[in-house]
């Protein structure tokens, strides 16, 4: 039983909390290089003009030019300074004659790097790629889709332990507790502890940065709530007829 115990928490602790975590860790770190790039270089300024051969054209001061989708990235610059990522999909359904700028490589690692300027008649190039060091100076959160696919592959495989441990005599509690953690994400926007979870996330005072007394208390909150969703799990499963210790 002991091994089972520690099977469901470490699948737990890997799919939900380690891998997005460390997912995170790697956005952040290639965000950050981004950023760098971003307000170290200008780049060479151009216009979109078409696709040809499956590649994206575009014209310089020096003329017309290429760019291979597998070896650039492309990335749209807001006014607000935010970069963010467009694939080849979004690139083919682009305007032309949108405002660009191209930075080459440095390295041979390194792939070029195609900013598009969304509405650059609002503002001009230099004031929007100012305004980057503003945007990650606010440490915006960085959102990856590893999360989504590791919480999926933590559910799967705590239902796996829980329907393998149903035929086992005496195992109704490690049952119950794989189905807790394979709802786990879940359990704090249940109800009852959801009403914990709604008064932890309540917006603080308009641009305030919330405490970290605040910051506790909040974590507190969700915990009850969780703990709380699972006593009623465990009381409902026991009503419906599984035989708890």
């Amino acid at each position: 039983m002991i091994d089972r115990l520690a099977l469901i928490a470490a699948i737990a602790a890997i799919a939900y909390f380690i891998a997005p975590g460390f997912a995170r860790l790697i956005a952040s770190a290639r965000r950050a290089r981004l950023f760098r790039l971003l307000r170290a270089r200008t780049g060479t300024p151009c216009s979109v003009t078409g696709f040809a051969g499956g590649k994206l054209t575009i014209v310089t001061e020096k003329g017309e030019a290429t760019l291979d989708p597998r070896k650039t990235r492309f990335i749209v610059l807001s006014g607000d300074g935010c970069p963010e990522s467009l694939g080849w999909d979004s690139i083919v359904s682009i305007d032309r004659g949108i405002q660009a700028s191209v930075i080459a490589p440095e390295k041979w690692r390194t792939r070029t790097v195609c900013v598009f300027h969304a509405n650059p008649e609002t503002m001009d190039m230099d004031t929007r790629r100012s305004r980057v060091a503003g945007y990650r100076e606010r440490r915006v959160p960085v959102a990856t889709p590893v999360k989504k696919y590791a919480v999926a592959a933590g559910a799967f495989a705590e239902f796996a332990v829980f329907f393998e441990s149903l035929s086992e005599p005496g195992f109704a509690t490690i049952s119950v507790l794989a189905l807790v953690a394979a709802c786990g994400k879940a359990l704090p926007y249940c109800p009852p502890g959801l009403f914990l979870t709604l008064l932890a996330h309540a917006p603080g005072a308009a641009g305030q940065k919330k405490s970290r007394r605040r910051a506790a208390v909040d974590f507190l909150l969700v915990a009850i709530g969780v703990a709380l969703n699972v006593a009623v799990i465990f009381f409902v499963i026991r009503q419906v007829g599984f035989t708890l210790p």
